[in-house]
């Protein structure tokens, strides 16, 4: 069998696409972690190459190297400069096999989608990697036989969106934790960290009409926004980094404009929006080292986010919303980590109870605990072993 990926080469999730490369911007590579493993255990990996699965900048140049030739030198072009070999190149669907599996992203870029996968043979698998739920991205799976849905979460129990939107698909779902990077480890002792609590994360938005009527705002992290704004009034609970992803430098693009101005909106997006200066200020290692307790709110469909493994792995005692997604995983709240309700008001009083002398022996057990759940569970070894056994299981079936 093979795995094969569709345009691999313009995946964020995985490698610097080629405008980053260009402009310099960081890629945010939840997933390399699964490319690396699959490449290392000599796993044949593919890359389908579609006319679409381009990143070179503005429409009128992708059109213009709307060819195979010029896709392939893009492909192989990302691929030598993010340090990866052994990838092989197809560019037509009729090459892909029986027993492979072919792992679709649902991410902004939808290039992989212009190929009716009804024509690809295979096991068919979708990530919904930073999932919003809304119906416009849905329209990109109808009419196809994808059969499987990988994910952090089960977001069929805890996503009204998905339900609405995708429950149509009767997809099995296929779990995928989180992982931490090796970097994120125990640097300080417990006893001698902030008897306080970090919060990590940033706040996105999704301006979709049918996500903000069925939750009421356009935010996809409520509870990290919740936090971002109170965290000021409590200075001996709470201390945070949390900020909008987009920090203010994203100028909002108007068609209704010149083109040149519009030409100069797009351009200015490129160099600027998007790089978190401010959230990258400092070593988010240390910074939970330098502290007994953290909080990276999960976002509104029941994910959680990333920054809960790091701050697990550094053996920082973690607080999360109970909801039931954690307990899924085999945590169990004061054993592994420390649940509340959601609210502030919970947040706070959580926060001040462990804080308290005589629940400081309690606490360095949970963070101990919770250390350890993560160090088996969400190691990048064991997520990727995991999550690409249970694909090769699939093609046996």
């Amino acid at each position: 069998m093979r795995y094969i990926f569709i345009d691999l080469h313009v995946n964020a999730a995985f490698l610097r696409r080629l405008d980053m490369l260009l402009f310099k911007k960081n890629a945010f590579t939840k997933h390399r972690f699964i490319l690396d493993y699959l490449l290392s255990q000599n796993e044949k990996v593919v890359n389908l190459i579609t006319l679409d699965g381009s990143r070179l900048p503005t429409k009128p140049l992708r059109r213009i190297t709307r060819k195979f030739m010029f896709r392939k030198l893009e492909a192989n072009f990302v691929f030598k400069k993010n340090h990866l070999q052994g990838i092989e190149n197809i560019t037509s669907p009729e090459e892909i096999r029986e027993d492979d599996v072919i792992i679709y992203y649902a991410t902004g870029d939808q290039s992989q989608f212009t190929i009716d996968s009804n024509k690809i043979k295979g096991t068919k698998v979708v990530d919904l990697i930073h999932f919003y739920g809304d119906a416009q991205r849905a329209k990109c799976f109808e009419g196809s036989d994808i059969q499987y849905f990988s994910y952090d979460v089960d977001i069929r129990k805890y996503s009204p969106l998905f339900r609405k939107n995708y429950g149509k698909f009767n997809w099995d779902y296929i779990p995928k934790n989180f992982t931490y990077q090796k970097r994120f480890c125990v640097k300080k002792d417990f006893s001698e960290r902030k008897n306080m609590a970090v919060a990590m994360g940033t706040v996105t938005h999704c301006t979709a009409k049918d996500f903000i009527e069925t939750y009421g705002s356009s935010c996809y992290q409520p509870r990290r926004k919740m936090v971002m704004d109170h965290a000021n009034e409590y200075p001996n609970e709470i201390y945070s980094h949390i900020s909008e992803f987009l920090e203010g430098a994203h100028k909002k693009l108007n068609p209704n404009d010149f083109i040149l101005k519009q030409w100069y909106t797009k351009v200015y997006n490129l160099l600027f929006a998007g790089r978190q200066k401010k959230y990258f200020s400092f070593d988010m290692v240390d910074e939970y080292n330098d502290y007994k307790m953290f909080i990276c709110p999960e976002d509104i469909n029941g994910s959680y986010g990333i920054g809960t493994t790091e701050g697990m792995a550094c053996g920082c005692a973690m607080i999360g919303c109970r909801y039931g997604a954690f307990e899924d995983m085999g945590m169990k709240d004061r054993e592994h980590y420390i649940a509340y309700d959601g609210t502030m008001e919970d947040l706070i009083a959580k926060i001040r109870y462990y804080q308290m002398p005589e629940h400081q022996e309690e606490l360095a057990q949970i963070a101990k605990n919770g250390y350890e759940f993560a160090r088996k569970y969400f190691s990048e070894e064991y997520v990727a072993k995991n999550y690409c056994e249970q694909l090769k299981a699939l093609t046996s079936l």
